[in-house]
């Protein structure tokens, strides 16, 4: 059942707020089932329940793990049948109403919980919310700063590249990977999340018998060798996967070539295993200045990076600490018994629609 079975994120918390994919991604979807309720109310194991259900009858399922919690399943995407089933609320500002051709069905868990129970925690829920929302503002800050030094730390390598070199390895790379020879979609296959840096690098590309793993700090020109090498292949008609930074939406940390199961990754974000067959291309030899690298501002500068994305991973443990007191106070009112059976019902809707 394992290769039934996708995790990636389609939003995160970046340096520009919190960041989503899922306008792009809706263009390939027919049918979104938005679950509705409070935290506690059992969403993420409805989800991570139907998808479960689903791949063990021979369906191929995406999982969109929460960027706050990955052990909190914000959604699943059943690939055969187009058809989505999310938390409301990661939704965000996707407008899905607004996309034509999609259908989309709402379920209220709120109408399996006593109210009369939560009437009793009003109070300290309007704190913790308040704290809550707090608590995101100090990350986007972090982030902020994370993302304007990570800048300047490219910028730096940036004025060492001779763009002829790198215009002509980007040209060798695309005559290797495509010279043998449907649509794009955007994922953050990484997130800074509560645990940390969390990504799904190696189960992402362990279906890909060749992996490009491009070398070199920040600036170096990877991310443009990889969006060109993408834009390449979707113009040849290959289905191409784009994986964004999270901490920096515009850049990418890896392209994935699936029908030529091939991979291209930033090696300087990406750690992965070696493998028989990876390819590795240092880009640093493209520069014309190597010993101007090695500057104390430039080790500097990553020292500071590192440091604004810890204080943003504390932010969010903080956060992720508030939102399970949330849980835990719905928890206690909610009739999970009837919450099951209308899983129940909707696995056997979905099945019912091929």
């Amino acid at each position: 059942m394992r290769n039934r079975i996708e995790y990636v994120f389609t939003s995160g918390f970046t340096a520009q707020g919190y960041y989503s994919h899922l306008p792009a991604l809706l263009k390939s979807i027919e049918k979104v089932i938005l679950l509705q309720g409070a935290p506690g109310s059992g969403r993420s194991t409805f989800i991570r329940s139907v998808g479960l259900n689903l791949a063990e009858r021979g369906y191929r399922v995406q999982f969109w793990p929460s960027p706050l919690d990955v052990s909190y399943i914000e959604g699943v995407y059943v690939q055969q049948l187009k058809t989505v089933v999310m938390n409301g609320e990661a939704a965000g500002d996707a407008k899905i109403e607004n996309h034509p051709g999609i259908v989309i069905e709402s379920i209220d868990l709120g109408e399996y919980y006593n109210s009369r129970e939560i009437e009793d925690y009003q109070e300290e829920i309007a704190l913790l919310t308040d704290q809550l929302e707090s608590i995101m503002g100090g990350v986007r800050s972090n982030l902020e700063a994370a993302r304007d030094n990570h800048k300047k730390l490219a910028g730096s390598y940036e004025q060492l590249i001779n763009t002829g070199k790198l215009q002509a390895v980007s040209q060798e790379l695309i005559t290797r990977i495509l010279g043998d020879v449907d649509q794009a979609v955007h994922y953050f296959a990484r997130a800074i999340t509560s645990d940390g840096l969390v990504d799904f690098f190696e189960e992402i590309t362990g279906e890909c018998s060749r992996r490009y793993i491009l070398q070199g700090p920040p600036g170096n020109g990877k991310s443009w060798v990889m969006r060109r090498i993408g834009e390449e292949a979707l113009a040849q008609g290959h289905r191409v996967g784009f994986y964004h930074s999270g901490l920096d939406p515009d850049l990418l940390e890896m392209v994935v070539l699936h029908s030529l199961e091939t991979a291209i990754v930033d090696g300087d974000a990406v750690r992965l295993a070696n493998r028989p067959g990876d390819c590795y291309i240092n880009l640093a030899e493209c520069w014309d200045d190597t010993q101007a690298a090695d500057h104390p501002a430039m080790r500097e500068m990553e020292r500071m990076v590192s440091n604004r994305v810890f204080q943003a991973v504390q932010a969010l443990t903080r956060a992720r600490q508030v939102e399970q007191k949330l849980s835990r106070l719905f928890t206690k009112a909610m009739r999970f018994e009837q919450v099951d059976a209308r899983r129940d019902e909707l696995i056997m809707e979905i099945l019912q629609m091929e």
